[in-house]
This record gives structure tokens, C-alpha cells and sequence, in this order.
């Protein structure tokens, strides 16, 4: 199967773009405009190995079209987590965002480490947190990843977090996330 991609129709847009590495997919956000496309985040992925890793292990991506616009469903697994997530594009105040909602069915009642994932930042972009936003810069380029209910979003230098505030005890419910990435230029 070809790497799945999504990406905004208004301009600059914001694509989405998976890729396999070894055992699961990783995805990059790429940001184009004037003709030149520029990847300003990608996500932080652990090893095989890991119970807990940065990032959740999507095994498996899916492009699926839908009436309102395209969709990538993944799937994964570590340890005795299951992990899914959906991305989508959706409309917006400024036109269109990718939203992203992520779900982990822990069966243990508190994950060993963090969970939620993470997201290595381009060195050339500037990373600020304000309020509850991050906010990513770059030249005249600006995105904006916002948490939706149930989400906290963090950063530090080079990489940005998006993580659950309320975690399920219960290992036959699953603890969610969910934020938006806009383009603000």
C-alpha cells in the first residue's frame, strides 16, 4: 500500500504524511506555500521494545475518503496497550485543520511513563507555548496545534507533547486525546 497522506485545501497548506520504519508508522507534518513545501514537525517514535514508547505505535494506516474529506485510521500495540488514531481534515474559522484523536487501551492501571504522544520539532522553527497552545514559527509561516477537551499540549525546545489529563482506570475503556494543528500564516 502506498504511504497514506492527507493535506488542507487552503493555502499555505498543511499535509500529512506517513511512512513505514520498521515495525510501525511514523508521520511528519509539512507545511506548503509559494511552491516550496517545509516539514516543521514529525513524530517521536520508540522501538519494538518499548512498553511505553513517546508516541503511539500505529502498526497499521489506512487512507479512507469520506463525504466531508479524507481520513487516515491507524492502529497499534506495545506491551499490553492497544493504541489507535484517527487524522483527519475538518473545516475551520480559517479555512481547514488536521485534527488528531488518539486512544489507548491501557491494561494496566497507570502506564510506567508518560502517555500521550510526542513530536520532534524542525531546529529553524521557534516553539512557544501560550495558554493552552503551542505555537510553532517560521519566516512568515505560523501553525498552531490547539487541544480539544480531555488534552493538555506542551513544549520544550525542539518537540511539542499532546497528552491526556484524565486517564481510565478501567482496562476495558480506553483514555483519549485530541488537538488540532492550524495553519495561521
Amino acid at each position: 500500500m502506498p504511504n497514506p497522506q492527507i493535506q488542507t485545501s487552503t493555502q499555505p497548506q498543511i499535509a500529512l504524511q506517513f511512512a513505514q520504519a520498521s515495525d510501525r508508522w511514523h508521520h511528519r507534518l509539512i507545511i506548503v506555500a509559494n511552491d516550496e513545501a517545509t516539514e516543521f514537525m514529525s513524530s517521536a517514535e520508540g522501538t519494538p521494545e518499548e512498553e511505553w514508547p513517546p508516541s503511539p505505535p500505529l502498526q497499521e494506516a489506512t487512507l479512507h475518503e469520506l463525504p466531508e474529506g479524507n481520513a487516515i485510521l491507524c492502529v497499534g500495540m506495545a506491551g499490553k496497550s492497544h493504541w489507535s488514531a484517527a487524522y483527519s481534515i475538518e473545516p475551520s474559522v480559517k479555512g481547514q485543520h488536521v485534527r488528531a484523536d488518539l486512544a489507548c487501551l491501557q491494561k494496566e492501571e497507570s502506564p510506567s511513563a508518560k502517555l500521550g504522544c510526542c513530536y520532534n520539532v524542525n531546529p529553524d522553527w521557534t516553539v512557544k507555548k501560550v495558554d493552552n497552545r503551542v505555537e510553532l514559527a517560521w519566516r512568515s509561516l505560523r501553525v498552531v496545534l490547539e487541544p480539544e477537551s480531555e488534552t493538555k499540549l506542551s513544549a520544550a525546545e525542539h518537540q511539542v507533547f499532546a497528552e491526556p489529563t484524565q486517564f481510565s482506570t478501567s482496562p476495558k475503556v480506553a483514555t483519549r486525546w485530541r488537538f488540532r494543528i492550524s495553519n495561521e500564516s
